[in-house]
Formats: structure tokens, C-alpha cells, sequence
């Protein structure tokens, strides 16, 4: 089960600059302000060494009780206090009585714990301060109350005399920043929020990341089952009660690394959620908003001075290298541009039976729903499952003009698989654009007619919707291979064209494993979308499949700069467009792209970290989408051998990638690919799950747990179980008996 869940699945997520070092032509100490500035560079060494501002003078607690807290409101079982003396904030959750602190319970091992911290880059060096030591402790944070919200001012210096400084007092080189945190409770939620606008900065300083309630509900013991929700993959949980230290801390990047930026990819994340779970008691965190500039990080408690904690952090200016991790020899690349919107934060608060993963997955889809995140309906009962066919159409990578798959020979696919009995295809047609599979500009992207002209695309069509099968036509829109202005390309923070390096499906078969695209500017890519859509007007039984929007997020640096989270917005809108009374499938699934989604092809089955008895991958993600959208992992075919029963465990519908023939000398290579070699056993296993799990296919996920070593169980409406088994022998669990290397489902 380790080896089958540890992560592959993030080699296409991976999206980097091709460049090995951007460029800038400014001194190397510049750095950029809260106010917008010039953008510089750090050097390694000073990166790396990071000058803490906690200890030297500090008069402040780090930890707090329940004694003396102060009620500031209260919405259905939560109720809000603060402590006058940290300023730190709690929340009772009345249903257990249970306290949720924003510092650990006082006591040896509190020290360096705060509710805030701040990394500064000023002076050409990297400082870390944080609420207690360099605002509480200097008399420098403030709070006030309006109605039933709570505001803490906090304004961190490196020292006292520089945080008594007003804003028209400081100087070029002050290590100083200010910042406001609201507190209010709605409809019994904690919702944290801060106007990134707001944040001043001494002249010269730049804010690079700030962390969020980095102690809230941090705790060193655990009780049998208590664990940390993380958005890793399909969803991880952190067993803190196991006696196992975890690899390394966790740290995620929501929507993935900015390859505008960021030179080191980092581990992302589709999603902005984090739990914890403590005895019967939990809550689950939701990003509302500022996601796109989000990481979120865990750690477990080894020993003295450390704690089982999750949150998250906001970076507010970006970074070539991201701010802790190891940096090489070159230097440091500091953005010009700060993120100025908003942070909302939303806290839910669980008990009993909510108080797991599954229950924070249901409280999540309640929020996200009523967030407009995700769609407010369930799938209509049907009685087969869907099975996702993706077809590749032509390919110039390689050094030559491939035809794979033509439309006359997608039609014969679809026929021979209706035919041995799959009668619910989604056929999505990857490559029949200009360009191929590396595909062209999407404003002037055509139907390839080397491919068999429009007739024969027609008649694909029409039998598709005389079948009540799907059609997809697949596209890029952030991204191009060739065909882009100089005008339409966006730029990387150094100025240069965002250059990409992207996967090739077809790899080892066809091409090297990635191939060079560039990314559109903001402006661009929703012209050329719009283009697309009036272009592909005439064939209005299609629907549409989004490649790279699903999984590819960065900054705009040409022109008016535009920040991934207003561009995130952007392409939600623009997919609500396409989406208009078509068919929409989406590659991977980036939250901000599921509104408008019928259908999410390459999600998550796993998780990107290494899995031990301390970390498991769960998955949460399907549990908050079955039963509101369908979904299918990685091509089953190019996958390893497990890749079948995961998609069991998990929920997934089966997806397959395949080309109708391929050139002689890669036939060795790619055979995989080829479609008559695997279609009759393909069609044998979909039969036999589509009997028995169509009828899941609107229920909602309730339940998965881990029965015994390799075995694992999926509950669906609190009535159906499906009982996985990994294992080369059969597993008794529970009174069931699963096959070796099998599936089982109990009513």
C-alpha cells in the first residue's frame, strides 16, 4: 500500500520556469516596499540565515489559560474571548466545552509560540518577528471592539525603539511593520480576516510571508486517534498520536508553486483546508480568501519545546526561493509587486461523530457551497458509471507531425467500447487542435483537418449524441507552443517571457517528458478563449475539456500586474462562460475551477509526501465531490498495477489514455497506448464495477478507514460499504471476506 500511494502523481503539477536563473538589472540589495517599489535581490547566504526578533527583550506570554479571558461574542455553540494580557483570542466550542486557544495551554513548552509572525526582508537580510516578542512585549498592539468584532493592531519592530516609532518617523533600513486582524463569529464559525492593503512597511522593507494563528488548538500530547487534516494530494492526515516523527515538517503551496517566481518548485495543494481532530472535539479551516497566495504547513511534536500544530501562511511578496527552504548558490530574486487583497480565514467547529476527516469534509462543502465554490446539487441517480476514454489526436512533438488518433478512428473506438458493453464514454480528444498535442495559440486554434476534416469530426459527433455518450474537445487556454504575439505573453518578475516546461502525456512513447510552452498574459488568455468559444459555436453538442487552467496558476508581470488570486477569479469566470449550457471537464482540478465542472479527470489519489504509520493519505477531496461532480485519477493504463483498486477506494470513475496506432519504432516504447492492446481487458473491469458501484455514483462519501494492513473500507450514505483489498492474500475484516487483490461492496 506504501509504494501504491506514495506520490508519482505530482510530476505534472511541477510546472517551472525553464530559465535556471532570472535575470534582473538592479542592484542586489533593492528591495521592494509595501507600497510597490522596484523589485532585488537577496544573496544566498543572507536568505538563508534568517535573524529571529524573538528573545532578546521579550517581557510577553506565549502561552495562555483559561483564566481571565475576556467574552467579546457569541453565534450558536461558539463563543469568543480574548486575553487581555497576550491579546491572543479563544474560542469555547459550548457543545464540549471544549477551549480552542490561539497560543498553547501556558507552560515549559510555550516559548516562541505566537499567534502571528512576520518575515521581513529589509537591508538586503531576512528578519522574522513575531506578535508577542516584537509587538505584546514593547506595548506596540492594541485591540478594540466594534459591535460583536474584535480588532488586534499589532506593529513589530526589531527592537522597542523602533516599534515606537510612527510611520512618519521611520527610516530606510527600520525593521518595522504594522498590520490589523479582525475577529468575528458567524453562524458559530471563527472567521479571521486582514486587509493585505492595509499592511505598512518601513521605507525600503519589503513583508515577504506572514503565518496566520500559527498555535491555534497547538497541542504536545494526543489521545488515540487525533490527527492533523493537510490538503496533500487527495488529502494526508498527520497521526499525532503515533510515537513516529514525521520526514520533515509539511509545506504546501495552494494552486501550486508561481512559476512567474518561483525558480524551486514547492509540493502543492488544490485546496486551502487544514483540520485538527483532539479526542472528541475538531474544527477544519476553510482559505476564503487570499488562497492563491497561501501555503499551509503542519508539524508534529517531538519532544520539548515542539507541538502538533497546522496553519497557514500568506505570502504577501513573492520569492524566488521559498522563504525556510534550503537556497543554492545564486541569489535570491525579490518580487516588485506585494499582494494587497484580502485574507478571510473561516474556522468550523465539530464534535462527537463530525469530530474526523469525513465530518470535516461535510462541514467544508456546506461552507464551500455556500461560499459559491462548489455547485448545490447531486448527481441524478443513474445506473451506470461513467468511463472517461482520452484520446490523443495528433502530436508534433518529436521532430515530426504524428497522426495518432483520427476522428473516423475515435469514432471506432467509441463503437468497439459500446459494444463489449461501456455505455457511458466520455471521450475527451486531446490534440486536434492547431498544433497538436502541443498545441497552437487557442484565438486561432482550429479543428486539424489532417486529422479527417470537419465531415468526419461531424460524424463523430452525431454518434456520440445519438448514443447519449460525451464528446470533450480538449484545449489549453493559459498556455501556447507557438503562435503568441510578443504582445500576448506574460512576463516572469525578472521581465522575461514566462517560459514553461510542460508534461507530455505521450512520454516515453513519443517526444522528451516535457516540452516547451509559453504562458499568456491575463488579457490574452481570456481573448483567446473567447475566440475559442465563438470559433467552436458551430458544433454545439461538444463539450469542452480545460487542460492547463486546472492545474497552472501564476502571476502576470507584463504590463498592469495581475496577482494569481485575481487571475484565479478570472479563469473561474471565464470557465462559467464556457461552461454555459455545455458540457465542462477539467484537468486536475484547482478549487477555484470546480463551480462550473460536470466532471475532474486527472484528480488526486494519493498523496505527494512519503506515506509512514505517522502520515496517511485519505481521501478527503473525493469526499467532498462524490455525489456533486464525477471524477477520475491519473490514465489507469500508464499507472502502476494498484492504480485500479485506488480508483475503487477512492470513488473514481476509469479513465484510460489512448492513441489508435502509433509509428513502428515506438510501438515497443508506448504500448500501453495502443488501444487494441488493452481494450478487451479494460472492458472486462469497468463492467465489473460499473455493477457494482453505478448506483453509488450520487451518494455522498461518509466514511474510509483503514480496517487492517491493506484493507481498507469506503462507507457511501452511511448504508454501502466497499472493502479494498491490496493484499496477495484474501482479508476476513469485519465478518467480510475480500479477495486478494480485489474489491467487495456490502450493503
Amino acid at each position: 500500500m506504501k509504494d501504491q500511494k506514495n506520490s508519482r502523481i505530482f510530476k505534472k503539477y511541477f510546472i517551472r520556469a525553464l530559465s535556471a536563473v532570472l535575470v534582473v538589472s538592479f542592484a542586489c540589495v533593492a528591495l521592494t516596499s509595501c507600497s510597490g517599489a522596484q523589485a532585488g535581490r537577496i544573496s544566498a547566504a543572507d536568505f538563508a540565515s534568517v535573524i529571529s526578533g524573538s528573545g532578546a527583550e521579550c517581557t510577553a506570554g506565549h502561552g495562555m489559560t483559561a483564566e481571565g479571558l475576556e467574552f467579546i461574542a457569541k453565534s450558536g455553540l461558539a463563543e469568543l474571548y480574548q486575553d487581555p494580557d497576550t491579546l491572543a483570542v479563544a474560542v469555547k466550542d459550548t457543545a464540549k466545552d471544549t477551549l480552542w486557544t490561539a497560543l498553547p495551554t501556558a507552560g515549559s513548552h510555550t516559548a516562541g509560540s505566537s499567534a502571528f509572525s512576520m518575515v521581513i526582508a529589509a537591508n538586503g537580510k531576512v528578519y522574522d518577528l513575531n506578535s508577542q516578542d516584537n509587538s505584546v512585549a514593547f506595548g506596540t498592539a492594541s485591540s478594540s471592539v466594534t459591535g460583536e468584532v474584535l480588532t488586534v493592531q499589532y506593529v513589530m519592530a526589531l527592537d522597542a525603539a523602533t516599534a515606537a516609532k510612527t510611520v512618519d518617523q521611520l527610516s530606510q533600513g527600520d525593521v518595522w511593520a504594522s498590520f490589523a486582524v479582525n475577529y468575528s463569529l458567524v453562524y458559530g464559525s471563527l472567521i479571521v480576516e486582514i486587509d493585505c492593503a492595509s499592511i505598512t512597511a518601513a521605507p525600503g522593507a519589503s513583508v515577504l510571508e506572514l503565518h496566520v494563528l500559527g498555535s491555534f488548538g497547538a497541542s504536545d500530547t494526543a489521545q488515540a486517534g487525533d490527527f492533523m487534516l493537510v490538503p496533500d494530494g487527495s488529502g494526508a492526515v498527520v497521526h499525532t498520536d503515533s510515537t513516529q516523527a514525521l520526514e520533515s515538517p509539511i509545506s504546501l503551496r495552494v494552486y501550486g508553486s508561481d512559476p512567474a517566481v518561483n525558480e524551486t518548485p514547492e509540493t502543492g495543494a488544490q485546496m486551502g483546508i487544514f483540520g485538527v481532530k483532539q479526542g472528541d472535539s475538531a474544527f477544519c479551516a476553510l482559505i476564503e480568501q487570499g488562497d492563491a497566495a497561501a501555503r499551509i504547513h503542519a508539524e508534529k511534536a517531538s519532544g520539548s519545546g515542539t507541538f502538533n500544530r497546522v496553519w497557514s501562511s500568506f505570502i504577501l511578496t513573492d520569492t524566488s526561493v521559498p522563504v525556510g527552504s534550503e537556497v543554492s548558490g545564486s541569489d535570491v530574486l525579490v518580487s516588485g509587486e506585494q499582494y494587497t487583497g484580502q485574507i478571510r480565514l473561516c474556522y468550523r467547529f465539530l464534535s462527537d461523530s463530525n469530530a474526523s476527516y469525513a465530518g470535516m469534509a461535510i462541514a467544508s462543502r456546506e461552507q464551500l457551497i455556500r461560499d459559491g465554490i462548489l455547485a448545490n446539487y447531486s448527481i441524478e441517480e443513474e445506473d451506470t458509471l461513467p468511463f472517461v476514454m482520452t484520446v490523443i489526436g495528433s502530436s508534433n512533438l518529436g521532430g515530426s507531425d504524428l497522426k495518432l488518433t483520427t476522428y473516423a478512428q475515435a469514432l471506432d473506438m467509441a463503437r468497439q467500447l459500446k459494444a463489449k458493453g461501456v455505455d457511458d464514454i466520455y471521450l475527451r480528444y486531446m490534440g486536434a487542435l492547431s498544433g497538436g498535442y502541443a498545441q497552437k495559440d487557442l484565438s486561432g486554434a482550429s479543428l486539424r483537418f489532417s486529422l479527417g476534416g470537419s465531415r468526419n469530426f461531424e460524424e463523430l459527433v452525431t454518434y456520440m449524441d445519438s448514443q447519449n455518450l460525451r464528446l470533450f474537445l480538449d484545449f489549453n487556454m493559459l498556455t501556447a507552443s507557438s503562435g503568441v504575439s510578443s504582445m500576448g505573453k506574460a512576463n516572469a518578475a525578472s521581465g522575461a517571457n514566462l517560459t514553461l516546461s510542460s508534461p507530455n502525456l505521450l512520454y516515453p512513447a513519443v517526444g522528451d517528458a516535457y516540452y516547451q510552452t509559453y504562458a499568456l498574459t491575463a488579457g490574452k488568455s481570456a481573448k483567446a478563449l473567447d475566440d475559442f468559444l465563438q470559433e467552436t459555436e458551430k458544433y454545439p453538442l461538444i463539450g469542452y475539456s480545460v487542460n492547463d487552467a486546472g492545474f497552472l496558476l501564476y502571476s502576470d508581470y507584463s504590463g498592469g500586474y495581475v496577482d494569481r488570486q485575481t487571475f484565479a477569479g478570472q479563469i473561474s469566470e471565464q470557465l462559467a462562460t464556457a461552461a454555459y449550457d455545455r458540457s465542462m471537464m477539467v484537468d486536475t482540478g484547482n478549487l477555484y475551477t470546480l463551480r462550473s465542472a460536470d466532471f475532474v479527470s486527472g484528480i488526486p489519489l494519493g498523496c505527494s509526501y512519503e506515506e509512514s504509520e505517522a502520515y496517511e493519505a485519505v481521501p478527503f477531496l473525493q469526499m467532498l465531490l462524490h455525489g456533486t461532480l464525477d471524477y477520475a485519477g491519473d490514465p489507469m493504463n500508464l499507472n502502476d498495477t494498484q492504480a485500479l483498486l485506488r480508483s475503487v477506494e477512492y470513488g473514481a470513475c476509469p479513465n484510460y489514455e489512448w492513441v489508435y496506432a502509433l509509428p513502428e519504432e515506438s510501438l515497443q516504447a508506448g504500448e500501453a497506448f495502443v488501444f487494441e492492446s488493452t481494450v478487451n481487458d479494460v472492458a472486462k473491469f469497468y463492467i465489473e464495477v460499473n455493477d457494482a458501484l453505478a448506483d453509488l455514483r450520487g451518494a455522498r462519501m461518509t466514511d474510509h478507514q483503514k480496517i487492517a494492513d491493506g484493507v481498507y473500507m469506503t462507507e457511501y450514505n452511511s448504508s454501502s460499504m466497499v472493502y479494498v483489498n491490496y493484499n496477495d492474500e484474501a482479508a476476513t475484516v469485519d465478518g467480510v471476506t475480500v479477495p486478494a487483490q480485489d474489491f467487495i461492496r456490502i450493503n
